[in-house]
């Protein structure tokens, strides 16, 4: 790992702690023009893009914060093991996942790849569809 590959990591990982509407802009500048994001939802390229993406998300779920719970650089490639705790539609929620993160020779993030569980984490707690999944993941063997 060459000199100062941990200090990015460790940079990053601030910025996506402390991500708010109000500090998007410090997570513009961490991002490449050319950088790709992707989560069980999206999969898109750009800065704006990107961070509109969060913006999306700040406006819509409330009461949003991101905790790295451990980091492990594997240069060029950092993974980031967090919790998002959020609100949305009146009830707390929390999201274990892991972020692969792959930054240029810049220091720059070229690629941000959010894994997580979309159907257990969201979807099974919603009314309705939360319902059916739980009943799947039963008879297919999950027993939760």
């Amino acid at each position: 790992m060459s000199p100062g590959f941990a200090d990015v990591c460790a940079g990053y990982g601030t910025v996506l702690e402390a991500l708010s509407l109000e500090t998007l802009g410090s997570l513009r500048e961490r991002l490449s023009a050319d950088v790709c994001f992707r989560d069980p939802f999206t999969d898109i390229r750009g800065i704006e893009p990107v961070v509109g993406v969060f913006e999306r998300l700040f406006e819509t779920c409330g009461d949003i914060s991101f905790r790295i719970r451990s980091t492990a650089p594997a240069e060029p490639v950092c993974f980031y093991a967090w919790t998002m705790d959020f609100t949305f539609r009146g009830r707390r929620f929390s999201i274990d996942g892991v972020s692969e993160v792959a930054f240029d020779e810049a220091g720059k993030v070229r690629s941000h790849i959010d894994h997580w569980d979309a159907a257990g984490g969201l979807y099974e707690r919603l009314p309705l569809i939360g319902t059916v999944l739980r009943h799947l993941r039963r008879r297919l063997g999950g027993h939760r």
